[in-house]
Parts: C-alpha cells; structure tokens; sequence
C-alpha cells in the first residue's frame, strides 16, 4: 500500500508528461504489470532511461541473454550497477549481486536511491 500512496503522490505534483512517463513505467515494473511498463516505456524521452527500464522489462520476462546485451549500451555506471545485480539475482549469485546492488545505491541520490534502496531491500536484507 505504501508504494501504491507515494505513488499517486508522486503523479499529482509531476504532471510533465516525460516525468510522468518514468514514474509510470517504474510503477508499472513494481506492479509486474510488463503489458503497462512495455506501452508506458514509449512516453520515456531520456534514451538511458528508456533501455535502462528495456531491461528490466527483459528482467521481469526472465531474457536474462537480452539483458546482458542491453546492458553493454549502459553509460550511467549506477544504472549498470543495478543491472548487474538484478540479473546475478536472477542467476543466483546473491553474493555479487549485493554488492553490486550496493554499489548502485551509493551511486545515487533522491528519487533513484529511495528507489533503489527500495528495489534491494529483500535482496540486501537476506541472510548471506
């Protein structure tokens, strides 16, 4: 319920349709609603942004192979770090994924480290 509040805070005081169109797609992922995510990423002008949530839409679809290719146009080292550790946690390397996770976060400030911060948290809470 807490992501479902912030969220519709969030897009009563962004009313910029590019804005908007990132919070949308990030709720949307949050959601697992990938048919919303895939029609919302259209709206999202920042290209990194734009192949930064392509990629995670191939997370969620299990594409690991069109993540690990996606990611080689990464630039924003934060965004590659978060990347990284979604798809070590997808292959199971808690370990480094992490890290790099952590890494990631501590890349970051605002919006992108609550979001992050809140994207890791089960990840980064689990017993090593």
């Amino acid at each position: 319920m807490e992501a479902k509040e912030a969220y519709n805070k969030i897009i009563l005081k962004y009313t910029h349709p590019t804005k908007l169109a990132q919070f949308q797609v990030l709720y949307a992922l949050y959601r697992k609603d990938i048919k919303t995510a895939k029609t919302v990423l259209n709206d999202v002008k920042s290209p990194e942004l734009k192949l930064y949530y392509e990629i995670q839409i191939a997370l969620e679809e299990n594409d690991l192979e069109k993540s690990r290719l996606l990611i080689q146009d990464v630039k924003k080292i934060w965004m590659k770090n978060a990347v990284e550790a979604d798809i070590l946690h997808k292959e199971g390397n808690l370990e480094q994924a992490r890290t790099y996770a952590q890494q990631s976060i501590k890349r970051t400030r605002g919006i992108q480290k609550y979001t992050l911060t809140k994207h890791f948290e089960s990840l980064l809470n689990k017993a090593a």
